[in-house]
């Protein structure tokens, strides 16, 4: 076999400076240029802040729009159908406990 070594850790090299790019990020001079934060720690946090915001977003519209889940507001009032058959459920309900009663305390 051929024997081929690699020197991993002999350059360190930032790609930004290779391209010529600055080594500031663009999103953060943008950020300080406009007088939004007063430096660039400032500036990664509001960036860290909006990338939360977004993704409890997008897990808010994916619950709605494909879990179907409600979200807030009043749900469905019941029917007149649907409150006449609780109604006779919670009587027949205490109808059967009354008659338990009666007959343990024979």
């Amino acid at each position: 076999m051929s024997e081929i070594s690699f020197e991993e850790n002999k350059y360190k090299v930032k790609s930004r400076s290779i391209f010529g790019q600055a080594e500031v990020p663009k999103m953060i001079t943008f950020l300080t240029n406009k007088g939004m934060v007063k430096n660039e720690r400032q500036a990664k946090a509001v960036l860290l802040g909006l990338t939360a915001c977004f993704f409890i977003a997008s897990v808010v519209v994916f619950m709605v729009f494909v879990l179907d889940v409600k979200v807030g507001g009043r749900q469905n009032e019941p029917t007149s159908e649907e409150m006449q058959a609780a109604r006779d459920r919670f009587e027949q309900a205490s109808k059967e406990y009354k008659n338990t009663n009666t007959q343990t305390n024979q």
